[in-house]
């Protein structure tokens, strides 16, 4: 996020001029992990889950019978990630905040009215040189309108566009409305949804209990200034009073500042990238260019380029779609990392060759030298080249991975692999969440929590890298359950303990099952040869 101290410089520029902070050049090695912070979510009557209360670890996994609202959960945290991140390329959510949201806020006459309200309170203390704090009243209505334009707008719009259907229809049957919550550090927000209005609505908001405090003086300079405080924010205003163009610039400015504090505050655990390989990934990869020109034909007669509901794919699809057709040129951190990880799973790799005047790389399979269009490489490959593609070129630490059954088309022994893959991710600063029905996976994982009691010269001994282990705290693991009573599902999380690593209870009725039908069938062979020798 832009930090106010790069607002500070920018805020110098002419009035009206973009605050944009790119983001940062692609670095060749992962850098130091972020700092880890707790998100929780609660979900009511939502598609098929009737309840379910999740905490998002650095390592979140779903784990569950078919249709049980494993996805419905993961695309909800895809949602709520996109509805804060503005731009993967250069916007930050700062930049939208300063130079989009003030226009949201105008589109209703509520909210309008309260940035109303603030700016008539900033250029009185502007036109009259005052050194004063903002009114805790007016900012938290001001805090207000912007979580509802936030979670009520954007959040909406991103869900509806994930599964690819109205709001309505996320309903579970038999009810009239879902409820979320979101919980974000310390900070707490409900919604319901509202059939009536067919919209999301903020049933509950979070308080903002920083100070905001306003200095003005008449220096015959053009500058905004804010500074950060122990008790919130503080923003030096300088003008030539002479000039109304200057006072109203200046005022303007300064709500921008504001909204982006009150942003960052709040939101900025949220601002990263999240991305989404959904679980037909490999179909869609691989006749993504003929999907993508078709859908575009289609919005094109239609004269619906913008909105491509006709196509009725989900958003998660259309943005992994869109990802896979404009690679970038420049390699990101986790490159090397992704390298090595192929030879282990595919031994080869998977290459984006870019012609020249083409912008769209051509993906292919490099095997001992060669290159092998994906078309004719075996299925594996075809599910794996998607990751490694997200890895190489787009993924930088802090950024969220989310990956539905990533042990499809994989044989055990590569399972084991990409556990290993996404331990060793995660030790370099991604944040993941997986969906998945392996339990050759999940008791993989379940070996690298017993490995963290394991000392590191010990664990290089016994074949491992220093780095592959997983402290139990940083992983949490879900299992949804049908409730007859509710007649949906619920989560509930599985127990992690450091001597036994992940409880096998997500599996361990049908490993019973498989057992005690084995009993059935050895007695009924074991019956038929006795009958057999009298």
């Amino acid at each position: 996020m832009l930090s106010l101290g790069a607002l500070s410089t920018g805020a110098q520029s002419e009035a009206g001029s973009p605050l944009v902070m790119p983001r940062p050049a692609p670095r060749k090695e992962a850098v130091p992990q972020p700092k880890d912070t707790a998100i929780s979510l609660r979900v009511k009557d939502y598609g098929p889950i009737s309840r379910a209360e999740v905490e998002l670890r650095p390592f979140t996994i779903f784990v569950g019978p078919n249709n049980s609202g494993k996805s419905y959960l993961a695309m909800l945290v895809h949602s709520l990630f996109e509805a804060q991140y503005f731009g993967s390329d250069t916007q930050t959510l700062s930049y939208w905040s300063s130079n989009r949201l003030p226009g949201d806020l105008d589109a209703t006459p509520v909210r309008k009215g309260v940035l109303k309200e603030l700016r008539a309170f900033i250029r009185e203390t502007i036109s009259r040189c005052l050194r004063r704090p903002i009114p805790l009243e007016l900012i938290n209505q001001t805090f207000q309108a912007v979580i509802k334009t936030i979670l009520e707008d954007r959040l909406g719009r991103e869900i509806a566009s994930s599964h690819a259907c109205s709001l309505g229809e996320l309903v579970k049957v038999g009810k009239r409305s879902f409820d979320l919550g979101i919980a974000v550090e310390e900070l707490n927000a409900g919604l319901r949804y509202s059939p009536r209005d067919k919209l999301l609505q903020v049933t509950d908001f979070p308080s903002f209990h920083n100070t905001i405090v306003l200095q003005a003086a008449d220096t015959g300079n053009w500058r905004v200034r804010p500074h950060q405080t122990p008790a919130g924010l503080k923003i030096d205003i300088e003008v030539m009073l002479s000039s109304t163009l200057e006072r109203g610039g200046a005022a303007d400015l300064a709500i921008d500042v504001i909204i982006d504090y009150m942003m960052m505050t709040v939101w900025r655990h949220l601002e990263a990238a999240c991305l989404y390989l959904p679980a037909a990934r490999s179909g869609i990869f691989q006749a993504h260019r003929s999907i993508s020109a078709a859908v575009l034909l289609e919005a094109r007669d239609r004269g619906a380029l913008p909105y491509l509901e006709s196509s009725r794919l989900s958003g998660v699809a259309l943005s992994f779609m869109s990802r896979l057709l404009r690679l970038p040129a420049e390699p990101g951190p986790y490159f090397s990392l992704a390298e090595q990880s192929e030879r282990a799973l595919l031994d080869g790799g998977i290459a984006a060759i870019r012609r020249e005047n083409d912008s769209y790389s051509e993906i292919r399979y490099q095997f001992e030298g060669k290159t092998i269009p994906l078309h004719r490489a075996s299925s594996t490959v075809m599910e794996l080249a998607p990751l490694f593609l997200f890895l190489k070129y787009y993924l930088r630490p802090g950024d969220v991975l989310i990956i539905e059954e990533p042990e499809a088309h994989l044989h055990p022994a590569n399972q084991r692999n990409l556990a290993r893959l996404l331990v060793r991710l995660r030790r370099n600063g991604l944040r993941l969440l997986i969906t998945t029905h392996s339990d050759y996976l999940v008791e993989q994982l379940s070996h690298f929590v017993l490995l963290d009691q394991v000392a590191a010269d010990r664990r290089k001994e016994m074949g491992y890298d220093e780095s592959d282990f997983l402290e139990p705290s940083e992983l949490g693991v879900y299992l949804f359950q049908y409730d007859r009573k509710t007649k949906g599902f619920k989560t509930r999380e599985i127990p992690i303990d450091r001597q036994e690593g992940i409880s096998d209870e997500g599996f361990a009725s049908v490993h019973e099952g498989l057992y005690e039908e084995a009993l059935r069938l050895d007695r009924y062979f074991a019956d038929t040869r006795s009958h057999e020798t009298r």
